[in-house]
């Protein structure tokens, strides 16, 4: 049907990229076409000449970007695989939320993910370390943050990121002032109770989303 039309013929064309790269959605004739993730389709409809120049610049440019991230090493940051080098990395793009912006399976032993929490000063972000076997926080680091040095900044302290360690993914974390009675209670910094809740906020999220990526793994 495809092999007779003309090269210049226009059709509405359109191009939609969701943001894990796990494929493209061309609008061709009052429908929608999933396309291959890594772009055959797209190559398939080229080499028919479907489409202005114009139009197939873009497709190309898309389909570059689709073949790039279509390999196991282009879908995963480089910060990442540095950081994880020798191991298996396995990214959950289905389990990435507006807040968790990544989340991995390191080696089949871990679930990495990584969070962004609206603090007091400003975005804090950090990476969330699950064990799966022990379904327990293996680490809890702090990647970036904009908290004032004198309060809220202790949030880098090892004396309160080691807080966290050990607490079971299965029950939400709760902020306390004094001390901790509970295995699910976690004490703030003191004069930087907003800045300890959005840190708990963060690990909360990864805690309910490792619920759902360990039915997966499991």
């Amino acid at each position: 049907m495809w092999k007779g039309e003309e090269q210049h013929i226009r059709f509405d064309f359109y191009l939609y990229i969701n943001a894990s790269f796990e494929g493209v959605f061309c609008w061709i004739r009052n429908k929608w076409l999933l396309a291959h993730p890594c772009g055959e389709l797209l190559f398939y409809r080229l080499n028919r000449g479907l489409v202005s120049i114009k139009i197939t610049r873009v497709i190309i440019f898309t389909v570059v970007l689709l073949l790039t991230s279509c390999s196991p090493a282009g879908s995963i940051p480089e910060h990442i695989r540095n950081e994880f080098s020798g191991l298996e990395i396995k990214r959950l793009p289905n389990y990435e939320t507006g807040s968790i912006k990544g989340t991995y399976i390191i080696d089949n032993t871990f679930v990495i993910q990584e969070v962004t929490v609206q603090g007091f000063k400003g975005d804090i972000r950090m990476r969330v370390s699950i064990n799966i076997g022990t379904k327990a926080l293996e680490k809890l680091a702090i990647l970036e943050h904009h908290e004032s040095e004198d309060y809220g900044g202790y949030l880098t302290e090892g004396w309160f990121l080691g807080r966290f360690s050990g607490k079971k993914a299965g029950s939400p974390l709760k902020l306390v002032k004094l001390s901790a009675k509970a295995q699910d209670e976690i004490v703030a910094i003191t004069g930087a109770t907003k800045t300890s809740q959005a840190v708990i906020e963060g690990v909360n999220q990864c805690f309910e989303n490792f619920a759902k990526i360990y039915e997966e793994v499991e």
